[in-house]
């Protein structure tokens, strides 16, 4: 198929095939693999493929902005909240390549944001990474966790947290020469919150080795 005809609330984006992400296991990959006819859904303005409601026409806009390719003279800039977008829709379609390139746009300016918000937005999208760092600052402080902040990571997130720092503390207190500093946080974040970390299919929790498939 040439080109594909997509709606998004009540817009429609008339796409070429070549742009869509065929090469991973995702949506795309499976339509494409079925037989198109010429009354095929996507081939006319008047028989699109109406994409499911949580999918907004900016959300979409922002997708394709991600993988339809410029001319060489041109960039196609995303901002972080576009990329937002971007990884929702990977997310959903199993796109992980994308998914990945997406994550890796976001994270400077994703570490830029508050503590909360950043975790709010780690656990939203299940990124590892961004949980493992916004956690291991969260501990390290010296402040304690605010109502507003306690409230944006809930209740359980807080409660673990919490307990971390006062084993850090108390650790820190049990000997001479013991500074804070160098209480092993990361270690504890993946022990504590590995149910959590787990979730990320790029997850891997340290001293995990790669098993070689038997031939």
């Amino acid at each position: 198929m040439e080109s594909v005809v997509f709606q998004a609330e009540n817009t429609l984006f008339k796409v070429p095939g070549y742009a869509l992400p065929t090469t991973e296991n995702g949506v795309f990959a499976s339509m494409f693999a079925l037989p198109q006819g010429p009354d095929a859904e996507g081939s006319a303005d008047t028989n699109p493929i109406v994409l499911p409601a949580e999918i907004s026409a900016q959300d979409f806009k922002s997708f394709l902005k991600a993988c339809v390719p410029m001319p060489s003279s041109q960039t196609q800039q995303l901002d972080v909240s576009e990329w937002m977008q971007v990884l929702k829709l990977a997310d959903q379609w199993c796109l992980d390549d994308l998914r990945a390139q997406a994550i890796r746009e976001t994270s400077a300016s994703v570490g830029r944001m508050a503590l909360a918000e950043r975790i709010a937005l780690a656990k939203k999208y299940t990124i590892s990474s961004w949980l493992i760092e916004a956690y291991e600052a969260v501990c390290k402080r010296r402040d304690g966790i605010s109502r507003d902040e306690r409230d944006c990571m809930g209740h359980e997130t807080f409660f673990r947290l919490v307990n971390l720092r006062e084993k850090s503390w108390a650790w820190a207190a049990s000997g001479e020469g013991k500074k804070r500093a160098k209480f092993n946080f990361r270690a504890k974040i993946h022990d504590i919150f590995g149910d959590e970390l787990c979730k990320d299919a790029d997850y891997k929790k340290p001293g995990t080795q790669l098993v070689a498939p038997i031939p």
